[in-house]
């Protein structure tokens, strides 16, 4: 099978069809040949880092000449007769040079499909029948997803949710005074009322000055203030699971270290998000705050997301002390809705099962 897709600068767009079903090669239409290729070599290596081959075949046109286009998408379709075309990315005449090649090659019985990476759906747009099935090709991990925008994790945790008594056990002393806790956890000393609640249960304990760790998930989870709130949520994430009983997203890191464009250079272009999961081809990224937050989170949330998601990102921000009073709130609230960031205050409030259901739901909203 040959997939004909038109380049689009949501790059999941340009793939989502073909890890459905793994094509032989892949006709990349666009009108720039070195971002052609540039895509295509990123695309490729991620197909053989599943152990796939999948060939992509640059082809470069006048966005503006239509007699071109469909010239072009013509002499594919006869070299090759086994064409699918995908209708998910692309824009203007692009995508009507394909409906005019489809209508004059209806004998080759041509195929016409879009897929919906809001619902992972794919559509039949030929009215067939023959429609391509969304499986487990069709997920992304997380460092698939920044791979194929151009970027790489450089950093960050996929760890099973073990240890779920202790994380919980953490949690429970943090949520009930995030104040004392975030002071407490950056100086952890044996007097504070903290440590002593984290010994007597078994969380920690001294010998000396020394703290010792129950264990690595415990030792993670005290290794910053705002971890704790971070742990938390990931759980959630891990332990989530549809009406089916299927987990809900497919991955989930934590503190997530992003270099936006691969390259081991001196002054690289990085960012953190604290959680990032996938559900499908559907990148959520979430910014934990247990303490203060500044208008700053919102825009290095959004720009992230921009980057490594566009209009199929989700973005959130959990805090535990926003004010809901004065000016800067306000402001702040109304950034957030501007930016389509969603905001989820007091989750120190909310029971471990309100948490679950309010992560589950991420990327519905």
């Amino acid at each position: 099978m040959t997939f004909i897709e038109f380049f689009d600068k949501t790059c999941v767009e340009n793939i989502c069809a073909c890890l459905s079903a793994i094509p032989e090669r892949v006709i990349f239409f666009g009108d720039k040949k070195k971002e052609l290729e540039a895509h295509a070599t990123r695309y490729e290596k991620l197909f053989a880092e599943r152990g796939l081959t999948v060939d992509f075949i640059c082809k470069s046109v006048n966005r503006n000449n239509l007699k071109s286009i469909v010239a072009l998408l013509s002499d594919i379709v006869e070299k090759y007769g086994d064409c699918a075309f995908g209708l998910t990315g692309g824009d203007g005449l692009f995508l009507t040079a394909a409906g005019i090649v489809y209508e004059r090659y209806k004998d080759k019985k041509l195929q016409l499909h879009r897929y919906n990476i809001h619902n992972n759906k794919i559509y039949d747009c030929d009215n067939d029948g023959n429609v391509l099935s969304v499986n487990e090709n069709s997920r992304l991990s997380v460092k698939e997803n920044v791979r194929i925008y151009g970027g790489d994790v450089i950093e960050g945790k996929s760890f099973e949710a073990e240890n779920v008594s202790d994380i919980l056990g953490v949690w429970d002393i943090c949520r009930k005074n995030v104040k004392a806790w975030n002071s407490a956890v950056n100086n952890l000393k044996t007097d504070s009322g903290i440590c002593k609640e984290l010994v007597k249960r078994e969380l920690i304990s001294f010998d000396g000055e020394k703290i010792l760790y129950k264990n690595e998930t415990v030792k993670h989870c005290l290794s910053k203030a705002g971890m704790a709130l971070e742990m938390i949520v990931f759980l959630a994430a891990k332990q989530a699971v549809d009406t089916q009983g299927n987990f809900v997203y497919n991955d989930c890191m934590n503190g997530v270290c992003i270099d936006w464009d691969g390259a081991d250079e001196k002054f690289d272009t990085k960012n953190e998000i604290d959680v990032m999961l996938m559900r499908g081809m559907m990148p959520i990224f979430i910014s934990c705050k247990n303490g203060a937050v500044e208008t700053e989170e919102l825009y290095k949330l959004n720009s992230v997301a921009q980057r490594f998601g566009g209009a199929y990102s989700k973005k959130v921000l959990f805090s535990n002390a926003l004010s809901g009073k004065g000016e800067f709130s306000k402001y702040f609230r109304q950034r957030a809705k501007d930016m389509e960031i969603r905001l989820i205050e007091n989750i120190q409030y909310m029971s471990y099962e309100e948490i679950k259901n309010t992560v589950k739901n991420l990327w519905i909203s």
